[in-house]
């Protein structure tokens, strides 16, 4: 059962119809080279989950977060959304074993009144609060939305032996990031439909679409990467500072 700390800013003030923004923060750091969960690496002297839930506080439309995150580190999350004093965010929950697992837990925690959902990689700090509203304006005119840029490079099929088998043509071919916005309805659906029939995915879309459900492409900006390897983080950290958020 997850584990759920609630009424973090108990003056939050709800309201009918809200959007909430559930952040996938279970991240390890394997891939870092790191035996620490990868978000709190620090990037001018500010952990980038700091950076990721800026974006979600500062974005209009959105009226509050959901962090999910490993119990381990709930004390640390919770250290750093009071010490940057994120009002929006209303709970923690425990994660699962898997991130499908660690979203449905999320969506457990979701109030009354929510009638959007952005699901989001706790990982992906560089997204703006221009996209943000974007992917909400999407999902509330379709059911489902995701940002998206197009492929930029040649795409190559290959064998079980690593040929070239085929060149893939790249005119509809899009990289699918977060956040991903659905109907709450919508998206507790999938999960159970999931849940029920063993159905794995590697992000909530395909859960939607196995429901038989679209889900529309926000275009998105290329920077919106998904910190995994050391390279992204010196990416990342270039294009904070090309961008302002720090000096």
């Amino acid at each position: 059962m997850a584990k759920i700390i609630k009424g973090l800013f108990p003056s939050f003030e709800k309201k009918e119809n809200t959007v909430t923004a559930i952040i996938a923060a279970g991240g390890s750091g394997s891939r870092m080279g790191i035996d620490f969960n990868k978000l709190f690496l620090s990037i001018d002297e500010r952990p980038i989950i700091a950076y990721t839930l800026d974006a979600f506080e500062n974005c209009r439309e959105v009226d509050d977060i959901i962090i999910v995150a490993s119990e381990k580190d709930f004390a640390f999350v919770k250290e750093i959304v009071e010490a940057f004093g994120y009002e929006k965010v209303t709970s923690i929950v425990t994660g699962g074993a898997t991130r499908q697992e660690s979203v449905r837990r999320g969506l457990s925690a979701l109030s009354d009144e929510c009638d959007i959902v952005l699901i989001h990689d706790g990982a992906r700090p560089l997204v703006t609060t221009q996209s943000i509203a974007n992917c909400i304006e999407e999902t509330r005119e379709n059911g489902a939305a995701a940002l998206g840029t197009p492929v930029k490079d040649t795409i190559k099929l290959a064998d079980s032996e690593g040929f070239i088998k085929d060149t893939v043509p790249r005119e509809n071919l899009y990289l699918i990031q977060t956040p991903q916005g659905f109907d709450r309805n919508l998206i507790v659906d999938a999960h159970n439909y999931a849940t029920q029939n063993n159905l794995d995915a590697t992000d909530d879309c395909k859960l939607v679409e196995a429901l038989g459900k679209k889900v529309t492409i926000v275009p998105s900006e290329s920077s919106n990467i998904k910190l995994t390897t050391p390279d992204d983080y010196f990416i990342i950290s270039a294009l904070l500072a090309y961008r302002g958020d720090f000096e």
